[in-house]
């Protein structure tokens, strides 16, 4: 019996159940002993039904594999690269691995080592995504996230993230988060929103919406 069948027989029972309990209680002159025997199995089967859809709506990408490569930072202000911004470069990649963790999916680890010795230069993978998806296959990821920092202004900065599918080795979509300033509660909010672009990127490219 498949998930939905079961939800409709619990629900048939529950209605039957009811019904029954209402003509006994006005029938019958013990209606305490009839409350007593009837209310937990309908609550029995209300728990029943309530685990079933559960089963039935949850997370359906729940499985999928993704990569997530080290954020890239392509800083082309006047004073490039410094010391802060490395660093909040070096947090993005743990802090988006966690956020599509919250999102139900399995994160497949990349090392540094292998992201190096895949990329040929700067910005390679980001503008090679075939290149990446050899990198996802090499790894037994369904996806991988090539991400980069865009820094051109001391006003704001974008976090992108191209998506793309390891199997047919195409870009699922391009994502980008565009932030001013550079407080850290600002580096977080942008990355769950980030990760919420790939997600609803995922689930549109594999029908779940």
């Amino acid at each position: 019996m498949s998930v939905r069948q079961h939800l409709l027989h619990c629900r048939r029972q529950i209605h039957s159940d009811s019904i029954e309990t209402a003509l006994s209680l006005k029938q019958h002159p013990d209606a305490k002993d009839i409350m007593s025997r009837r209310i937990p199995r309908i609550f029995r089967c209300l728990g029943i039904a309530a685990a079933l859809l559960f089963l039935y709506t949850g997370p359906l990408h729940a499985g999928v594999g993704i990569g997530v490569l080290d954020f890239e930072l392509k800083d082309i202000t006047s004073n490039p690269n410094t010391p802060d911004e490395t660093a909040r470069a070096a947090t993005l990649k743990p802090e988006l691995e966690r956020a599509l963790q919250q999102c139900r999916y399995d994160i497949v680890p990349i090392t540094a080592e292998q992201q190096t010795g895949a990329a040929k230069g700067a910005g390679y993978l980001y503008d090679h995504p075939d290149e990446a998806a050899v990198l996802g296959e090499t790894i037994g990821a369904r996806f991988i996230v090539v991400g980069r920092i865009s820094k051109p202004s001391f006003l704001f900065v974008h976090f992108l993230a191209r998506l793309v599918d390891v199997k047919t080795q195409k870009i699922v979509g391009d994502f980008v988060v565009e932030l001013k300033g550079k407080h850290i509660e600002l580096t977080g909010k942008g990355i769950q929103r980030l990760a919420q672009q790939v997600d609803e990127g995922i689930r549109r490219y594999l029908g779940l919406q």
